[in-house]
């Protein structure tokens, strides 16, 4: 591996650590704000715990899955199918906002939406990146 890999890994890494917080964030601050947990926040505390400990857990997961699986272990399989779920995650994220199932476009949801897109461009060509890395690791 030479200078350029370990800084992609690096890089990979740092941005993984960075988009695991955010995830849980998100997941909190969405808990607490968007009108589809309105339900939610009338029912028992206990309920509410649970649901978000499931958010923060699930997130937690992930990032521990993504890290195990394609750093600490030099995998493949687990940023294919990042590479390919990624475009039909936002696929069906535009359908779902032409066919009106996501909330209005606010000025703060717009930036969310500009920063998150921006953040998984950047993810996206890193996985690519770590793929390659990964395989000339698993040929060796």
């Amino acid at each position: 591996m030479n200078e350029q890999d370990n800084k992609t890994r690096k890089t990979w890494i740092t941005l993984l650590i960075i988009t695991t917080i955010a995830n849980i964030s998100y997941s909190t601050i969405n808990f607490f704000t968007a009108p589809v947990h309105t339900a939610l926040q009338n029912a028992t505390p206990q309920y509410s715990l649970f649901v978000i400990s499931i958010s923060i857990v699930g997130a937690l997961l992930t990032g521990y899955i993504m890290y195990r699986c394609a750093y600490k272990k030099p995998g493949t399989k687990l940023l294919t199918f990042m590479i390919y779920s990624t475009p039909i995650t936002y696929a069906a994220t535009i359908l779902m906002w032409m066919l009106g199932k996501l909330p209005e476009l606010t000025p703060t949801y717009s930036l969310y939406l500009a920063a998150s897109t921006a953040l998984t461009v950047w993810w996206y060509t890193l996985h690519l990146k770590m793929r390659a890395i990964n395989r000339q690791l698993k040929a060796s």
